[in-house]
């Protein structure tokens, strides 16, 4: 048959205000249910033959606690992470603010054991970064099943705090309790400071980057600028960045100095000057992905 949305809603957990027997996991007392048993055998045998009564508090009891879960559920509630269930993939629970995909099985009975969400991305991924990337293992999810974003991606965002998921690159301290993933992942407890920066491509090989071969991922290079040479010769004309036009060249007869006032050099003059070399540029925020 088709499924079909209920139209009577659960408007409170079954027995909300009435009396209920917290049902136990396994039997406790003669005639009352448990999760284990259910309703033991000998609510099923006559009275006359020593049976016992189902109680009215276990049926208000299991209804009580599945009316409360489709109460929940019906209202939109998402599943909270515990230590104490097992998971299996695709479970989506919620934990620390945020909603997480399950792509390990983990629990107290599974082969991973207890992992909690935001400490293994084998085990439990960010349920957005599914949706926008893929779960990395099948190449399913969106857009084109992309691979996961791996910690250490670095992005530019057009804010002045960084976005869920990252942390600004700004040479601050951060918890590996709290973000154990990056921790590892940069051996310190420090994002990179890459304020003021811009990036420059990996260059062992020393191709386009002569420092290339002695740098490492995040190394800083400083600013620099080519040399610029010049030189106001006695007996021809002036070479390299100096240029002579007119009779500013003219000499004073068997002497080696030029005539009028004295020659400088001011780049500021022709170009913006600041204290440091720097291309057109618009301001961002660079972030490192932390799990």
């Amino acid at each position: 048959m088709i499924p079909q949305y209920p139209q009577q809603i659960i408007t409170q957990p079954f027995a909300n205000k009435g009396n209920i027997r917290v049902i136990p996991d396994g039997k406790q007392v003669q005639g009352q249910a448990s999760y284990a048993e259910g309703f033991p055998v000998e609510t099923q045998l006559p009275l006359s033959n020593g049976g016992i009564a189902p109680s009215r508090l276990d049926f208000n009891g299991i209804l009580n606690v599945l009316s409360a879960l489709g109460f929940w559920q019906q209202s939109g509630g998402q599943m909270i992470y515990k230590t104490n269930l097992n998971y299996t993939r695709p479970s989506v629970v919620h934990s620390n603010g945020r909603l997480w995909w399950c792509v390990g099985n983990n629990g107290p009975d599974a082969i991973n054991g207890v992992v909690a969400p935001g400490t293994n991305a084998n085990v439990w991924m960010d349920f957005m970064d599914f949706l926008t990337t893929g779960d990395g293992s099948t190449g399913s999810g969106r857009p084109g099943g992309a691979a996961v974003r791996p910690v250490g991606e670095l992005i530019h965002f057009y804010g002045s705090t960084a976005p869920d998921g990252f942390l600004a690159c700004d040479g601050s301290s951060f918890s590996a309790t709290t973000y154990p993933q990056l921790a590892a992942f940069l051996g310190a407890t420090v994002t990179p400071d890459l304020r003021g920066t811009v990036l420059r491509g990996l260059d062992i090989q020393g191709v386009r980057d002569p420092d290339g071969p002695s740098r490492h991922p995040g190394s800083y290079q400083g600013d620099a600028m080519r040399s610029l040479k010049g030189k106001f010769n006695a007996d021809g004309p002036a070479e390299g960045v100096f240029v002579v036009e007119g009779s500013s060249n003219l000499r004073a007869a068997g002497m080696g100095i030029f005539l009028g006032s004295n020659t400088i050099f001011d780049a500021s003059l022709q170009v913006p000057v600041a204290d440091e070399f720097r291309m057109k540029n618009i301001s961002v925020l660079i972030c490192i992905k932390h799990d």
